[in-house]
């Protein structure tokens, strides 16, 4: 990975002392006593602890019990039970992933399967790293450090931690991994129970459902159907790069594998600094964003 340049460092150095003061950024050791979970849905939300540390505590007596069906829900929190919960922003600075990155116009969708039942659900994703240089690499550890706290503050007794969160080895977690959400209903957006009304886009607005791209043409269909209830979310990012990341947390149980699962989802993106080069191979590559008709690229076979 190529070092960065001095006004970089300074940049970066700028964005640090910008976010201690903002009081969410995950490097301050003390975040984790702001911050507590609260159930919504089938799941549960990290949110503001309003009343200090002595509220921060294990939320194992609140998970609920889920039956076999709730395995299979999207869980998005959309419980009519539910009180609106106002998440928590945390932040940290990263290096985006040049390998494990799908944070493309479609996530990489070929069709429905067991994670992604329909379009709708598709979120793409991307792994966050270690930025690589000081003083981030420091503040890098210590997030992840919170980011682990936080997430054993919310467990369900019985169940195990899944694996798609964090990466880790032998010393414990290297990664994590951040998500987008790529569809809103326009009933979340709604004021005062008005009218909903889709928005009317250009015949050549890129972000519009006509005009955006995904990997299988097949699927185009299926993206339009979308058009009068919901609205497209673009979010500009590069894999490879410096980046300021701000996300929600959320936690839900898997009642068939006995697992809980936790998902961080992106609310902002900002770039610090040009790529710092390429990482190891990984075992994902970059999916390019353009349309695919449905052709495969031939396997090369090396030569005998």
């Amino acid at each position: 990975m190529a070092a960065p340049t001095v006004p970089v460092v300074t940049h970066v150095i700028n964005a640090c002392n910008c976010l201690l003061a903002l009081g969410l950024y995950l490097a301050d050791p003390v975040v984790a006593a702001n911050l507590h979970w609260v159930c919504e849905g089938c799941g549960h939300v990290l949110s503001y602890n309003l009343h200090g540390a002595s509220r921060m505590t294990e939320a194992t007596a609140t998970v609920p019990s889920l039956g076999e069906d709730a395995a299979n829900t999207n869980h998005e929190g959309d419980s009519p039970f539910s009180p609106p919960v106002e998440p928590a922003v945390p932040c940290a600075i990263v290096c985006i992933d040049h390998d494990d990155f799908c944070l493309t116009s479609d996530g990489g969708y070929h069709g429905p399967n067991t994670i992604w039942k329909e379009i709708l659900d598709v979120k793409p994703s991307c792994t966050v790293l270690n930025p690589g240089f000081d003083p981030v690499n420091s503040d890098f550890a210590v997030a992840l450090q919170m980011l682990q706290v936080l997430t054993d503050k919310c467990i369900t007794p019985g169940y195990s931690n899944g694996q798609s969160f964090f990466s880790s080895n032998n010393t414990g977690p290297t990664h994590f991994k951040l998500c987008h959400k790529l569809f809103e209903s326009l009933d979340s957006v709604a004021v005062d129970n008005e009218e909903i009304v889709p928005p009317v886009t250009s015949s050549m607005d890129p972000f519009s459902f006509k005009l955006w791209p995904l990997m299988r043409e097949k699927n185009h269909s299926e993206l339009l159907a979308l058009k009068s209830m919901h609205r497209i979310l673009p979010l500009p990012a590069y894999d490879g790069v410096l980046a300021e990341v701000h996300f929600t947390l959320s936690h839900w149980p898997i009642v068939a594998h006995k697992r809980d699962v936790y998902g961080a989802q992106i609310q902002l993106i900002c770039l610090l600094g040009p790529p710092l080069g390429l990482s190891g191979t990984g075992k994902k590559r970059k999916i390019p964003l353009h349309l695919d008709m449905e052709k495969t690229t031939p396997k090369k076979h090396a030569s005998l």
